[in-house]
């Protein structure tokens, strides 16, 4: 009975950590298909030399940072069954000048807009929430974050435990495999950041 009971328990470890792995799996492909379906966006807005749909202050219809260089962006939504039913946050950094945020609800100036853009370059069949980190300078997503939860505020507090980058325009991600099995372990938080910032060293 003790052999069994020493075999159960290890039974019981290593299909624990198929499930941690196969979800590891799952939440990072997310967030890969996150990060290249708004790569595929940059490139775009590259080629027509057209950043509006990462203008925070033109989706909001303000015109008030409109002579400064737009350089980096932020944006945060949820997704469910390849929709987007809530709200989108855009962050937008206009060189020295400075930040402005708007969140955008059904109904607002630009909100269709920047739905429609974003629909045709995503599509998703789980549910949770996106955080998007984007230089506008160079064309480049810095890292796109995938959130098994549609609570936007439980959103902001998981992206919060990871790693952050940058010098003047800060992006967050995890550093590696190794890292992102601890903060399962640690935190008991399950989400996706593609690439891990390893990747690039």
């Amino acid at each position: 009975m003790a052999i069994i009971a020493i075999l159960a328990g290890i039974m019981s470890i290593a299909i624990s950590g198929f499930v941690r792995d196969a979800r590891i799996e799952t939440d990072q492909n997310a967030a890969q298909q996150a990060y290249m379906g708004f790569q595929n966006m940059l490139t775009r807005c590259e080629i027509m030399q057209d950043r509006e749909c990462f203008d925070a202050d033109a989706l909001a219809g303000h015109t008030t940072y409109s002579s400064n260089a737009l350089t980096y962006c932020e944006i945060k939504f949820t997704v469910s069954e390849a929709d987007i039913p809530g709200d989108i946050e855009v962050i937008s950094t206009y060189g020295t000048a400075g930040s402005y945020t708007v969140t955008l609800s059904s109904g607002d100036t630009g909100y269709t807009s920047i739905k429609k853009t974003i629909g045709e370059n995503l599509s998703f069949s789980t549910e949770g929430t996106v955080k998007i980190y984007a230089d506008l300078e160079n064309y480049i997503v810095d890292s796109a974050c995938y959130l098994e939860t549609t609570d936007e505020t439980l959103a902001d507090t998981q992206i919060a435990l990871l790693t952050e980058f940058g010098t003047t325009n800060k992006y967050r991600t995890i550093e590696n495999i190794g890292k992102h099995k601890a903060l399962i372990k640690n935190k008991g938080v399950y989400l996706g950041a593609y690439p891990y910032s390893d990747a690039f060293s």
